[in-house]
């Protein structure tokens, strides 16, 4: 019942927001900058292209292991000794966190090494910024698809979930025997 409601719900919110009719570009700023940085602009000349290519290449190795070394194995479990991270736990949730602070300093990085090496004229032509690329209503469509999903997703699994469960024999008892 819970998750047939936030469906509706969630029908309900992208239906009256405003943002979902939107022609403006969408802008998310982590992820609209390195959107740019990979897939956008490509320098022509050779040292510009090489660089790039090593920032992109190098980001997501670099935000792991920051993540996985410096965040969970430093600093909480070892300085902080907080049981949560004992042994290998929680780790992947630092190592996303660790990738995510490693776009941004590549992103920064590209832009000052770019214009330290070239001037600001030709930086402007290679910038990221936050722009997506797609209109908000694209944008709101694809997050209404998306959750969508994750509602259909979580339906599904919490009502096999029950209806393979002993523990509530009284819900839908003849629902069991067919599934």
């Amino acid at each position: 019942f819970v998750c047939a409601t936030l469906a509706v719900l969630d029908f309900i919110m992208y239906t009256v927001d405003p943002v979902s009719f939107s022609q403006t570009e969408a802008e998310l700023a982590v992820i609209g900058d390195m959107y740019d940085l990979i897939v956008v602009v490509w320098p022509e000349k050779l040292f510009p292209f090489l660089l790039k290519m090593v920032l992109v290449v190098a980001w997501v190795p670099v935000g792991y292991y920051f993540g996985r070394l410096v965040l969970h194995h430093m600093l909480l479990r070892d300085t902080l000794k907080i049981r949560m991270f004992a042994g290998g736990n929680g780790t992947l949730l630092l190592e996303a966190i660790g990738v995510g602070i490693s776009s941004v300093v590549m992103t920064t990085l590209w832009a000052r090494l770019i214009t330290t090496a070239y001037g600001p004229a030709y930086a402007r032509t290679l910038a990221t910024d936050s722009g997506l690329g797609i209109t908000n209503a694209q944008f709101a469509l694809l997050a209404q698809l998306c959750c969508g999903a994750g509602d259909l997703f979580t339906l599904v699994m919490v009502t096999d979930g029950m209806l393979q469960d002993q523990q509530y024999p009284h819900w839908l008892p003849s629902a069991p025997d067919s599934w």
